[in-house]
């Protein structure tokens, strides 16, 4: 009994630090001229003088894509969470403005790629849970850019990185056992990255 204890608190530190995987803001070829965007708090962004005046009633959102710097979730997963985040991004922006299928000169054009997805190690926290707490290890990064009318100018850039769990939204079992399936945190912090874009335009 013994020794099975000490062999199962001797591999805590390994599932820790497995399952402690960051996320952190991307830099990928999805953003031209990458230099415009500034170090602000936990993400780098963008805003163009005009974002402020610049008020369109519609919007435009182009076709998630998906630019990982690195391979993670299998291929169904992958176009799972495009079309997770894509749906997001519509019903965030769909709140605010009319939505329309092609850019617009009078509509806001937002266009996104998936450029980090971060899913929980079910295992170490299923194990860490018994002892202590599960760890807030699944996420995802973003880079947007959000354009006037039919694209020629940008009036906002930015390149986020957000881990899901309990900071994140979602009730509290949503959160909870979140940390019990490997997307689960990964689609709430995609859909806090819908819901975070919507908030720097400005109030019709």
């Amino acid at each position: 009994m013994k020794k099975s204890l000490l062999a199962f608190l001797s591999i805590l530190p390994v599932l820790f630090f497995a399952s402690c995987a960051s996320t952190t803001p991307t830099n990928t070829s999805f953003l031209s001229n990458p230099e415009q965007l500034q170090e602000d708090g936990k993400i780098r962004i963008y805003k163009s003088p005009k974002l402020a005046t610049t008020k369109f009633k519609k919007a435009y959102i182009a076709p998630v894509t998906l630019q990982l710097e690195k391979e993670s979730f299998s291929e169904k997963k992958r176009q799972e969470m495009i079309a997770y985040y894509e749906g997001e991004l519509k019903t965030a922006f769909g709140a605010r403005y009319a939505l329309i299928d092609a850019p617009a000169s009078d509509a806001y054009t937002v266009r996104s790629a998936i450029t980090g997805l971060n899913g929980a190690n079910v295992f170490a926290n299923a194990v860490l849970s018994i002892v202590a707490v599960p760890l807030d290890n699944g996420g995802a990064s973003a880079e947007t850019e959000i354009l006037a009318g039919r694209g020629k100018e940008r009036l906002y850039a930015e390149s986020r990185a957000i881990a899901g769990g309990v900071t994140g939204k979602g009730s509290l079992v949503s959160k909870t056992f979140g940390y019990l399936s490997s997307t689960s945190h990964t689609k709430a912090a995609l859909k806090d990255v819908a819901q975070k874009l919507v908030e720097v335009l400005p109030q019709n």
